[in-house]
């Protein structure tokens, strides 16, 4: 896909655009050497993770980008959860992961395994490669998260699959409405009986929006939900697709300031 964007380049984007691209591969390349003996050392999920969180904060630092936070501050008694965001940029995952307080586990699509050193990275062990063209290698994935939420390991999942578009330049920013959710995370959800932990990223995209390359000294809300329990659902499609709207509510209520500790 080509890069579509109106206005000027300033200095400023270049540089932003060569922090993201020097600090991703100066963070990748460790990340490559422990990715792969993540199933046979089991520290190497948090260590991958405090990387994960140095890398954000230095390149959202390095952009000039400011991460605020709300909800925060809420008890979560569980030692794993499903999280769930929305998705409207690529800064959205260095917004949560810059603030996200515990070990998370990033599933990832699998186009993302070509970009090179970062992606490489990505497939040998720091995310859940999930190939959403092959429902077989798909479900393997599901499981695999699974596996990694029992062992105590958050997984952060994308229900929408793509990056939502909203206007950057609209002022005040518009508030991102939600897709429709794919059912891969509730598959998982149900199939671990794991609590879903909803949260909501805003402003993300006055940063960086799809298909476009400049970065934009702006400032980003990571707002957290309640935890969802999926005890009262049932594993079946019915159980999926109540659950699926459960969760849809709730992140539709964040993003409107309906759920506030």
């Amino acid at each position: 896909m080509g890069f579509r964007y109106s206005g000027a380049v300033n200095p400023r984007h270049i540089w932003n655009a060569g922090a993201l691209g020097v600090l991703t591969t100066a963070y990748a390349l460790p990340g490559l050497a422990m990715a792969p003996f993540v199933p046979v050392l089991k520290s190497n999920g948090p260590r991958l993770t405090r990387l994960a969180r140095a890398w954000s904060k230095q390149v959202l630092s390095a952009c000039g980008v400011s991460v605020n936070t709300e909800g925060f501050d809420r008890p979560l008694p569980d030692p794993a959860y499903l999280v769930i965001s929305n998705h409207t940029s690529h800064f959205d995952v260095l917004a949560i992961y810059s603030v996200f307080p515990r070990d998370l586990f990033p599933v990832a699509k699998q186009e993302l395994a070509a970009i090179p050193v970062f992606g490489w990275t990505l497939k040998a062990g720091a995310a859940i490669m999930i190939d959403r063209r092959d429902p077989e290698r798909a479900k393997a994935s599901i499981g695999r998260a699974a596996e990694a939420i029992r062992s105590g390991r958050s997984v952060l999942m994308f229900p929408e699959g793509t990056r939502r578009r909203v206007d950057r330049e609209s002022e005040p920013p518009v508030i991102p409405e939600l897709g429709v959710f794919k059912k891969g995370p509730f598959y998982l959800a149900l199939a671990a009986r794991v609590p879903i932990l909803p949260l909501v990223v805003m402003g993300a995209q006055q940063v960086l929006a799809p298909g476009d390359w400049r970065i934009f000294d702006r400032t980003i809300t990571v707002r957290l939900g309640s935890p969802i329990s999926t005890l009262d659902y049932p594993e079946s499609g019915a159980g999926r697709k109540a659950l699926s709207a459960t969760v849809h509510q709730a992140m539709h209520n964040l993003l409107h300031e309906r759920d506030r500790p």
